[in-house]
């Protein structure tokens, strides 16, 4: 049995997670279901998933605040 790992952002429901709503990619990703994602086929597996989805949500445009994981926004 797979088990599914995904990165949602915690600050979900704050209107700086909205962003402008005119760009694609402007918001939090949670909100289109993206952002950084994978399947661990064992459980030891999960812990090099979970270091690969750390690092691909730093890559991202992501960062890890004492709430959890949130996508920044580069608003132009």
């Amino acid at each position: 049995m797979g088990t599914w790992i995904e990165l949602r952002c915690e600050n979900i429901t704050d209107p700086s997670a909205v962003g402008a709503g005119l760009l694609v990619g402007d918001r939090c990703w949670s909100h289109d279901n993206s952002g950084p994602m994978a399947m661990a086929c064992t459980w030891a597996s999960s812990v090099d998933v979970v270091r690969q989805l750390e690092a691909q949500a730093l890559r991202t445009d992501w960062r890890k605040s004492p709430k959890g994981w949130i996508r920044t926004t580069r608003l132009t």
